[in-house]
């Protein structure tokens, strides 16, 4: 670790992104260290969870084509890997099929569409979030309570997003609330989706966490 301090020391020196970038690194290293790799990787995710609601926060604002929050969910998929390589993978046969289905269809359409790159940048997250992040789970099989953690991270997720919203008024071009996100849409499908975990949610927290789940699903 000393030795890692000294060689992240002159990348801090040189610049803010340089000093944010060794910041990071020496934090995810010490959470690395201290938490365990899966731990470290539930943390991880539960950020990535957190801010997937929030599509326009970005590590790098020219950066268009990833998130905050796809960064966190790379990591800590990519600590996972190493528990989970080995392990019989038997996917249900409509899961393969509708996952063929839907990566034929996208090429295809972001074949004919005038703005190809954008089109394919939309279809690989489609790709990662409805397909790559069920294979992760079916492979992983978290406990109960990890399964918790990332629904309530996405709740919180949500309810961040609304209050900004509201915070910053009517902003899209549309004169709708977007928040956080790049789309009105975006806010209300994530949303909507953060509200169908409250059932969930009010069933597995303790009753002394009730009154939180219930603030979360009516804002």
């Amino acid at each position: 670790m000393t030795l890692l301090l000294l060689i992240l020391l002159p990348l801090g020196t040189q610049s803010t992104a340089g000093s944010a970038a060794a910041l990071a690194a020496v934090l995810f290293l010490t959470m690395l260290v201290s938490a365990g790799m899966e731990h470290s990787a539930v943390i991880l995710l539960a950020v990535g969870f957190l801010m997937s609601p929030l599509n326009d926060v970005r590590p790098i604002a020219s950066l268009t084509f990833m998130t905050a929050s796809d960064v966190f969910l790379v990591l800590g998929i990519g600590l996972l890997i190493p528990g989970l390589v080995g392990r019989k993978f038997r996917p249900p046969t409509a899961f393969v099929v509708g996952a063929l289905g839907v990566v034929a269809m996208g090429l295809v359409s972001s074949a004919v569409n005038p703005n190809a790159a954008m089109s394919l940048n939309s279809m690989l997250r489609l790709v990662v979030g409805a397909l790559t992040l069920p294979v992760v789970f079916m492979l992983w099989r978290p406990r109960r309570e990890i399964v918790v953690i990332l629904a309530a991270a996405y709740v919180g997720g949500n309810v961040v997003n609304v209050v900004a919203a509201r915070i910053n008024g009517q902003a899209s071009d549309e004169n709708r609330y977007i928040g956080l996100s790049t789309h009105p849409n975006i806010l209300g499908f994530c949303a909507m989706l953060g509200l169908a975990l409250i059932p969930f949610l009010l069933q597995e927290l303790p009753r002394r966490f009730s009154w939180i789940v219930l603030l979360a699903g009516a804002i």
